[in-house]
């Protein structure tokens, strides 16, 4: 199949979830990375971090957790920074606190150290210039840290992966577990879907981050059992 069939095959997807998100999903997508900036912000003032650094924190934290968890991981790591003696096997005991290890570690990077420069690439990246990468590393963390400072970019993330890729009404009816597109994983696709998710929100009169919020809160809705019984819960 070509890029270009491709390509709108994901636009055409990402339509689809648009169409089938209510007014209420409309609302809450349109203002999620706003919502976001607005803890990340609380963050960088109750804790006397930069607002890029409390946004980097948040981003490195994210992988494979939800919203919530990430926000009360993302307290934690600074709260333990504060004390001047943080170690990543304290933070992760404490209780609700679900992240990587190596992702605390980067976030506690961030804040020893002040930098909050970003590397897109992918894992094959480990060293920029001869020294350690980015604590900020990977094209959907990067693109996610972005966001929440306000740059319009959309996170492809596994589920804005997923909804580029599989309409709504195959999540609704339930797909085969050997369906490899439950995985979610954009690889070389990255660029591709995110360009989607540009074209798509431009055409509904969003914005990228917006366009992939939408996207985002819905097809969780459709797939994690509110509406759906034929999927798995997942907790991300």
């Amino acid at each position: 199949m070509g890029e270009a069939i491709v390509s709108l095959e994901y636009e055409r997807n990402i339509k689809e979830w648009l169409d089938t998100a209510d007014t209420e999903t409309w609302d809450q997508g349109k203002n999620w990375y706003h919502d976001a900036r607005a803890f990340s912000r609380w963050l960088a003032d109750h804790f006397g971090v930069t607002p890029e650094q409390a946004a980097g924190v948040v981003a490195v934290l994210s992988p494979r957790i939800d919203w919530d968890t990430n926000m009360r991981s993302a307290v934690a790591v600074c709260a333990n920074w504060k004390t001047g003696n943080a170690t990543v096997s304290a933070i992760l005991s404490e209780s609700g606190i679900v992240a990587y290890g190596a992702n605390v570690e980067k976030a506690l990077r961030i804040l020893n150290t002040g930098d909050v420069s970003y590397c897109d690439t992918g894992r094959d990246c480990h060293k920029r210039d001869g020294k350690p990468c980015a604590a900020i590393h990977g094209p959907k963390v990067s693109a996610f840290y972005r966001a929440i400072l306000g740059h319009d970019v959309g996170t492809i993330d596994v589920w804005a992966c997923r909804a580029a890729t599989i309409a709504p009404l195959e999540a609704l009816h339930g797909l085969p577990m050997s369906d490899v597109r439950r995985a979610g994983i954009p690889g070389e696709r990255h660029t591709a879907i995110a360009a989607a998710y540009g074209e798509v929100g431009a055409e509904f009169g969003l914005t990228s981050a917006e366009c992939q919020a939408i996207v985002w809160l819905t097809i969780r809705i459709y797939w994690n059992g509110r509406i759906n019984p034929n999927q798995e819960t997942l907790p991300f």
